[in-house]
């Protein structure tokens, strides 16, 4: 079993698996929720595949031996005299294991019950392949439980945090009031960058960001561009779109390469699967993150990439948690920074104009077109904060490109409806007009 070292964020792969599992809940109508009950920190070194794949399998069987009531994953983070660890409880209202078959479930082939086979399905391998990942990352699944009373499975494992990591503030409880939740300044950075990046908004967002860490940006529109830039210009490290007109990043990055270029070259891609890292790597790629880039792992990852680290650069975006239907959607970002705020009403004022252009394109069989569209509206969509655009937008993407049409319709009025939602909050300005109450102001 292959085990790696990277940063991630905890709190994202937890959403992450919530998305997934979401819709196998409400399939079978009963409620699922993640609660943080302390803030988590935002970046940890460790294995985010492996720690997915077990929180993914707990979950996954709540859901699947639950049928009526709810399953809740309940996320914490502790400092203990070992270690910083994580620690997430997966609690379901389901039928139950009878106390002597609690350590049974967790060997190999073994279920608590012939008729949960027969009724379920399932080899019982499920929670064996589980504890032995969490002990190989150094940590454990435990379970606690009754015969018709539910079940908690605790999952524990040790974490190292990334230097000035701070902590999420999205968490629904306090931090603790010790010194190790304290938030952290950010670390800034020195060094020019050449950020190739094909959307517009994405290329001001991260330029913003990456400017107010200390580092020079210059920024290129396509692939050729790039090269030519990187040809007359010193830079420290290169950030790379994947899928870009004219020379995408993959020809970019292997012509920068053939040219003698040894500066790292970070990919940024909208995939994160196995093939699309080998891919990236192939092509000369030192790493690649995915988007929508998150700026803490973009910052970890450019650190690394400053100061000349050796470990892989690797972190893998979640999947947006899907928005309720009726809510409004607002940005994640802060509508009292100007310029985020900015890039959020540029982006939302657009939106109008790309779904006319993906239904005329549709109309017109333009399947090229209409992928190009929709590209654009979940790279930009996540970009800003507006991440429930990002699944109907890759799933318009998808269909585009795999010529399946039956839907395309469907899913541009889902962007559609997504659009009539978004409210962007204007910034609250203290009155200073009118005077205030006191002894100065006698009614």
């Amino acid at each position: 079993m292959e085990v790696e070292s990277v940063p991630h964020s905890p709190t994202e792969v937890i959403e992450e698996a919530a998305s997934l599992l979401r819709p196998r809940a409400i399939e079978k109508s009963i409620d699922f929720d993640v609660v943080f009950e302390t803030r988590l920190p935002r970046l940890v070194y460790g294995d985010p595949t492996r720690f997915r794949q077990v929180l993914m399998n707990l979950a996954g069987n709540a859901i699947k031996f639950t049928d009526k009531g709810w399953v809740r994953v309940v996320a914490r983070y502790a400092v203990t005299q070992r270690s910083p660890q994580l620690a997430i409880d997966v609690i379901d209202t389901g039928m139950g294991i009878p106390a002597d078959k609690l350590q049974m479930i967790f060997e190999p082939f073994v279920q608590a019950d012939v008729s949960v086979t027969r009724r379920f399905g399932g080899t019982g391998l499920g929670l064996a392949i589980s504890r032995r990942v969490a002990r190989t990352l150094g940590g454990s699944v435990t379970v606690r439980s009754e015969l018709g009373g539910g079940s908690t499975f605790t999952f524990v494992v040790p974490v190292l945090l990334v230097d000035d990591a701070m902590f999420d503030s999205t968490a629904r409880a306090q931090a603790p009031a010790d010194q190790t939740n304290a938030e952290l300044p950010a670390r800034r950075l020195s060094g020019r960058v050449l950020l190739v990046e094909d959307g517009e908004t994405n290329r001001k967002m991260l330029k913003i960001v990456l400017t107010r860490r200390g580092l020079e940006v210059v920024t290129a529109e396509n692939g050729q561009v790039g090269v030519e830039l990187s040809r007359q210009q010193r830079f420290d490290v290169i950030l790379m779109d994947m899928q870009m007109p004219v020379l995408d990043g993959y020809a970019a990055t292997r012509v920068l390469r053939s040219e003698g270029v040894t500066v790292p070259i970070i990919a940024l891609t909208a995939n994160a699967m196995r093939g699309d890292e080998e891919q990236c790597r192939a092509a000369g790629c030192s790493g690649y993150l995915s988007k929508p880039v998150d700026p803490e792992l973009l910052m970890a990852a450019l650190a690394k990439a400053l100061t000349g680290s050796t470990s892989p650069i690797k972190s893998v975006s979640p999947s947006p948690t899907a928005a309720d239907q009726l809510a409004p959607i607002r940005s994640s970002l802060s509508m009292d920074d100007p310029e985020f705020r900015e890039l959020v009403k540029e982006f939302a004022d657009s939106l109008p104009g790309r779904l006319d252009a993906a239904l005329s394109a549709y109309r017109a069989n333009d399947a090229a077109g209409l992928a190009q569209v929709a590209h654009a509206i979940k790279g930009a969509g996540g970009t800003v904060g507006l991440h429930a655009f990002t699944q109907p937008a890759a799933k318009l993407e998808q269909l585009a490109k795999d010529g399946v049409w039956d839907e395309v319709q469907a899913t541009i009025r889902e962007l559609e409806d997504l659009t009539r939602r978004v409210v962007i909050d204007t910034p609250a300005v203290p009155d200073v007009t009118r005077p205030k109450r006191g002894a100065d102001h006698a009614d």
